[in-house]
């Protein structure tokens, strides 16, 4: 089970949070990259790692770094781990006390761009033909004939028009039910898809199987051989109770291999010589789909400064309960990965009654304030 309570931020908005109780930082375990590990090569002959850097060596400015880590781990924000990279190496990183660079985060629904990222997988190997399929090659046994004139494009864009909302259904999926594909698909199409954005868990959720028949795979195989292999990555992806991947959340990993994730498609879907995923994937994902301000396909966007203002437009972010973030900055060749403290109660990643995800956010986080220092650093300014 994904465990929560509600609480009242100062603004009276019902927010989310665990029942983990909130720990004092103490000490931060800090890796300010410089003299003792710099350059250090940490790459096997088959699985790509991160070099380590500086801020100096990479043309930042540390006093300004400095500033964002002292907004992160202020005792309110509740963060474990904050990684900063550019050009492709590790500048910076933190870590509260007790957590390193081996720790796990858990990703919330960051995940939705990892399930967005196979589909895309999916496209260039053919094994999707477009976009425009209909749901109904993917779900013949669902019992809604309307069903035929919602398509991939229309979960993606999460304008597919069944009846969905996030603040109430997504907790009792998550905290509720055994089988969270059952209770994304026992929907009634509430509006014309394509009409109207609802940012909805339960639209995400379908990935999961249109992922699995599309490819004939087991998704978090397909994910290891096509994905996360191909750039180094170690992760670890939620199942509920029968059985189905959580599409819509729950992917664990490091802070290091979250920025991996990032810097891939930083790289317009490249690593090394491998194009992992196409550039044309890469480019309509994390750009603003059509009458859209904020969100592409399972991407959120910064078209009209939406996610961060005086951060650049182009700006795009994978983004999860409690302040989960992978941050992505083109121009300015940087990748931003915040975590929010986490605690995993089972040993299998399996969300069933008892077990599952506890993390702690803040209801007064200000992605501004950890994101504009950044920039700051490399010279950036609004």
């Amino acid at each position: 089970m994904l465990k929560f309570f509600k609480i009242k931020d100062q603004k009276s908005k019902t927010r989310e949070t665990s029942t983990i109780v909130r720990l004092s930082l103490g000490v931060i375990t800090a890796l300010f990259i410089g003299c003792g590990e710099k350059d250090k090569d940490q790459s096997s002959p088959t699985i790509p790692q991160l070099k380590l850097s500086g801020p100096e060596e990479e043309g930042m400015e540390a006093e300004s770094l400095e500033q964002a880590r002292d907004y992160a781990f202020n005792i309110a924000e509740n963060t474990q781990s904050l990684v900063i990279l550019r050009n492709g190496r590790i500048v910076a990183e933190w870590y509260e006390e007790g957590k390193d660079k081996d720790s796990l985060g858990t990703s919330w629904s960051m995940a939705k761009s990892m399930a967005s990222a196979l589909v895309g997988i999916a496209l260039d190997r053919g094994e999707i033909d477009s976009l425009e399929v209909p749901l109904s090659d993917y779900f013949p046994d669902w019992e809604n004939a309307k069903i035929d004139n919602i398509t991939l494009r229309h979960l993606l864009e999460m304008r597919s028009g069944l009846d969905w909302n996030e603040n109430e259904q997504a907790p009792v999926m998550a905290l509720e039910s055994q089988d969270h594909l059952a209770y994304a698909l026992n929907r009634p199409v509430a509006y014309e898809p394509g009409q109207r954005f609802n940012y909805s868990s339960g639209d995400s959720m379908l990935l999961a199987q249109v992922i699995q028949q599309a490819t004939g795979e087991d998704l978090a195989d397909y994910a290891e051989n096509h994905l996360w292999q191909p750039i180094g990555v170690n992760a670890d992806w939620w199942k509920d109770g029968e059985g189905n991947y959580l599409t819509y959340c729950c992917v664990d990993a490091t802070a290091r291999d979250y920025a991996k994730f990032g810097q891939l498609f930083l790289d317009l879907g490249k690593t090394g010589d491998q194009q992992v995923i196409s550039e044309s994937w890469v480019q309509e994902s994390t750009n603003a789909a059509p009458d859209l301000d904020r969100y592409g396909l399972h991407w959120w966007t910064n078209k009209n400064e939406s996610q961060v203002i005086g951060a650049p437009e182009n700006m795009f972010v994978a983004a999860g309960l409690h302040e989960q973030f992978i941050f992505v900055f083109p121009d300015q060749n940087l990748v931003v990965v915040r975590n929010s403290t986490y605690r995993r109660t089972s040993e299998e990643a399996v969300a069933e009654l008892g077990v599952g995800i506890e993390t702690q956010g803040d209801p007064n986080w200000d992605s501004a304030s950890l994101i504009l220092p950044i920039l700051k650093s490399v010279g950036y300014t609004p």
